[in-house]
């Protein structure tokens, strides 16, 4: 086993962050294409429990959610906008289908209903922190009332010549797996 006790986080894996809709527009340029959710993603993030029934109504390689009171007068505000929308009938997804609209008639869409709190989540990353010269990251309005609840998933890389416990989700022929080693032998 390495000792790892001196090993500081060097990069951030996932992040779940409280925002005002307005927020988005600081962080992305109004004309960022958005895709309107159709399947939920609620097995794979790990939120607090606060944001288990919010709806995921975009992504943009990370999901923005809404309260579940803001599905149905969401989606009729799109409507609103020439756009031919159907409701999903699934509780943590926005709609049926497929569709893309910018962030800013999303944000648009959020203030015409009275939404003013949102979620939003990203995982999959491998952000290195801490880049000296470069702009920092901005994660996050700690004005929001849910500021506190915001979660981030720091790593950290040290090379071991031990074997790793693991069971990998997903084959990859550069890992060798040790089949007694993982659950029930099964690889």
């Amino acid at each position: 086993m390495s000792n790892t006790s001196h090993v500081a986080p060097v990069d951030l894996d996932s992040w779940n962050i409280s925002l005002f809709p307005e927020d988005l527009l600081g962080l992305l340029t109004p004309e960022t294409p958005l895709e309107l959710v159709s399947h939920s993603s609620v097995s794979i993030l790990k939120d607090d429990p606060f944001f288990k029934d919010w709806v995921f109504a975009g992504d943009i390689h990370g999901h923005i959610r809404i309260h579940p009171s803001y599905k149905a007068p969401l989606v009729q505000s799109l409507q609103g906008n020439n756009l031919a929308l159907e409701l999903s009938p699934f509780p943590t997804a926005l709609i049926k289908g497929n569709q893309h609209i910018s962030i800013n008639t999303f944000v648009d869409a959020l203030h015409a209903i009275g939404c003013t709190h949102i979620r939003v989540n990203a995982y999959g990353w491998k952000e290195t922190l801490d880049i000296p010269g470069r702009r920092p990251l901005s994660y996050g309005n700690p004005l929001h009332p849910h500021a506190h609840l915001n979660t981030f998933d720091l790593g950290t890389h040290y090379h071991s010549s031990a074997i790793t416990l693991l069971s990998p989700r997903h084959r990859d022929p550069r890992i060798k797996v040790y089949p007694p080693l993982t659950p029930i032998g099964k690889g």
